[in-house]
């Protein structure tokens, strides 16, 4: 993940997907290199995608939607920057369901005058725990 972008209010992510054996017994993340595992929550995540009747915004590599739930509850939009990056601008959630006009004017290069409609909807739970380097003797 990188930093914020002034201009847009927006955060650039990388994002990388690793494969590895059905049976991969990882160690805890605390004893191997040497990290406090604090406070533990769950939160749960209700995201509705949009996109055109025939996915022209996922064809193109970007994503939107609308999620409730967690630290960044709001509208938010993906759009790629190269192979595993993409730039993520985000809007409050408002009143309504339907996508707001500024992140609409954004897809409009791809959708070319389709309907955003709700095309996916996932609800899921995020475990979460506070990780923190251990103080030893300097």
């Amino acid at each position: 993940m990188g930093g914020k972008t002034a201009d847009q209010g927006g955060t650039r992510e990388t994002e990388r997907k690793f494969e590895a054996p059905d049976r991969l017994d990882l160690p805890d993340p605390g004893s191997a290199f040497g990290l406090g595992v604090g406070r533990h929550d769950e939160v749960e995540l209700d995201a509705t995608y949009y996109d055109t009747e025939d996915l022209r915004l996922a064809r193109a590599g970007l994503t939107l939607r609308r999620r409730v739930g967690g630290d960044d509850a709001g509208w938010h939009l993906k759009l790629p920057v190269d192979a595993d990056t993409r730039e993520e601008i985000r809007r409050p959630l408002g009143q309504g369901t339907r996508p707001p006009e500024a992140l609409v004017a954004l897809t409009r290069v791809y959708t070319r005058g389709a309907r955003l409609d709700p095309v996916a909807k996932l609800v899921t739970r995020r475990r979460r725990c506070a990780v923190q380097v251990e103080q030893g003797p300097r």
